[in-house]
């Protein structure tokens, strides 16, 4: 350790005060290697290194953390729900001042206003959303209604038949009869309101009886020799499990119907583990599915209720996390980019030779591979810069085969990408303290985790005669459909700080009425909040 910055501290002296303590601050797994040639030649010096990490490493970084978390807890959050609402009143006031309306804006100018906003949206979806819409059936959307349009343009609609899949279906009576049955047996529950069917904990039974033979297979290969192991070769009661696995998503299918079951998160991860299973048993070339057999074992977390709150969180989490995604990538690119125009072409094997990290840049270091030649390796080296353990031996290779100013492009893009990953964990921290407080605070009318946002209107059968005279072949009078969306963050906000919006939205009218947005005698409607919650929308439970 004493040599191994021998030549870095053999430079000029400014310049080796500031790479020396960038090395001890960000690269803290190696920082003695930083201090052990100072604590050789004195013991005092321990000090100056144990301060400076504590206080830059500890206290610094854990407060640009707390900074963060501080920013994503705060009321900024709701403002999102401000804009939207100010976003949605000038467009309604665009749309009324081009031509006039009295008390709003009817089916035609609300169909063309989703031309340009929805242009994929079908013309049956436009209605329900207008009927939706339109709470007092009066023809026209008024502005408290108007306010709700983002939540329910985003609504997957279906006809509501009050019956299960099989009986909208036209099958001989003795299929129906086994489909009722093959329902009732993997919906029954045990007790009453139980989350759990008793097909469930059949199933949930198998599950740790296989995760019992995955640890007595690796247990029994454990002592035996390398070359006698194969873990590639799959016992009898593999299949027996995969044949176990595959009926019962084939027994869910029939059950619930495809649409019903492809929409829990936890049947598409069950049903993806056993294709791979039945391509593991049955195709050579798909061997690597054996080893993806103990993946199986996550849906046990659904038996308990905190492990579901992670995985909820995480679902509620993955919209935002992929345009969190999104930004690194973009940054990735960006100094892949940089790093290929500058450092492409530069001869990296065996360019360390009398330097401390001569090893690493050797035919069997292999720390050459971290290059600049093209965007691939660029990537790859920038995640390694990322992950951050050994990035100085990175920098240093690029520094010593070019030139001293390369340390400046290196120290950039870790400074960068350390705040973006402070941002991505401070999201989720506030994300998971969020999800914990809204279930104590509505522990009661939430009992589990997993639910949609449902919607319910109707139209009447002329009113479907002149969109789909397909679907107005009936006896009703009126047809019943249902508008369901995944449950986000946005819906959990509305919530859990009813309150806080309230008095938010009634100041954000006082200043739309100073600036003439707002008719005068507008006031706000407390019960349009939450986007019709309590008058047509309503959370259904979803088994995941």
């Amino acid at each position: 350790g004493i040599q191994r910055y021998s030549k870095i501290n053999a430079s000029s002296a400014g310049h080796i005060c500031f790479i020396a303590v960038f090395h001890g601050h960000f690269c803290y797994t190696r920082y003695p290697d930083v201090m052990m040639p100072a604590y050789h030649k004195h013991r005092g010096a321990v000090f100056f290194f144990v301060i400076y990490i504590a206080v830059a490493l500890y206290f610094l970084m854990s407060l640009l953390l707390a900074t963060v978390y501080a920013t994503f807890s705060s009321k900024n959050k709701l403002s999102l729900h401000r804009h939207k609402r100010e976003g949605a009143t000038r467009a309604y006031k665009t749309i009324t001042d081009i031509e006039p309306m009295d008390d709003g804006i009817d089916l035609t100018k609300f169909q063309k206003l989703l031309k340009y906003y929805k242009p994929r949206m079908s013309a049956l979806n436009k209605i329900l959303v207008f009927q939706l819409l339109d709470e007092r059936r009066s023809g026209k959307i008024n502005l408290d209604e108007f306010r709700n349009i983002y939540g329910v343009t985003k609504l997957s609609w279906r006809r509501d038949t009050n019956a299960e899949w099989f009986h909208n279906w036209d099958f001989p009576v003795p299929i129906r009869k086994v489909l009722e049955r093959i329902h009732i047996l993997v919906t029954a529950e045990p007790f009453k309101k139980s989350f759990y069917s008793c097909f469930d904990v059949v199933m949930y039974i198998v599950i740790f009886i296989n995760g019992c033979t995955v640890v007595f297979e690796v247990v029994s290969a454990s002592n035996l020799s390398r070359s006698e192991r194969h873990f590639s070769t799959l016992h009898w009661f593999s299949h027996i499990f995969t044949a176990i696995y595959a009926t019962e998503a084939l027994l869910k299918i029939l059950a619930l119907g495809p649409r019903d079951y492809f929409d829990s998160y936890w049947n598409w991860f069950d049903f993806l583990v056993t294709i791979l299973n039945i391509l593991g048993s049955f195709d050579k070339g798909a061997k690597f599915a054996i080893y993806l057999r103990p993946i199986r074992l996550l849906l046990l977390f659904q038996l308990r209720k905190s492990y579901r709150v992670v995985f909820e969180t995480l679902r509620i989490l993955l919209a935002n996390l992929v345009n969190l995604g999104i930004v690194i990538v973009l940054f990735y690119y960006f100094f892949a980019i940089i790093g290929i125009e500058s450092f492409a072409g530069v001869e990296l094997k065996s360019c360390c030779r009398n330097f401390s990290i001569q090893d690493e840049y050797e035919e069997d270091g292999y720390y050459y591979l971290n290059n600049f030649n093209d965007f691939f390796h660029s990537c790859v080296t920038l995640f390694e810069l990322t992950v951050v353990n050994n990035w100085h031996v990175i920098m240093e290779g690029f520094v010593i085969a070019t030139t001293e100013w390369s340390r400046i492009y290196f120290m950039v893009f870790y400074v960068v990408i350390l705040v973006v990953m402070t941002i991505v964990v401070a999201y989720i921290l506030d994300a998971f303290v969020f999800y914990i407080e809204f279930r104590k605070k509505h522990e009661k009318s939430a009992e589990d985790t997993h639910h949609k946002v449902v919607y319910q209107t109707y139209l009447t059968k002329d009113e479907l005669e002149r969109v789909d005279p397909r679907l107005a072949q009936t006896d009703r009078e009126r047809i019943v459909f249902i508008g369901e969306r995944v449950k986000t963050r946005d819906d959990l906000d509305k919530q859990m700080n009813k309150d806080e919006l309230e008095e938010m939205f009634r100041e954000q009218d006082d200043m739309l009425r100073s600036q003439q947005l707002l008719p005068a005698n507008q006031s706000l409607n407390t019960d349009s909040i939450e986007s019709h919650d309590h008058s047509t929308a309503s959370s259904v439970e979803e088994d995941m």
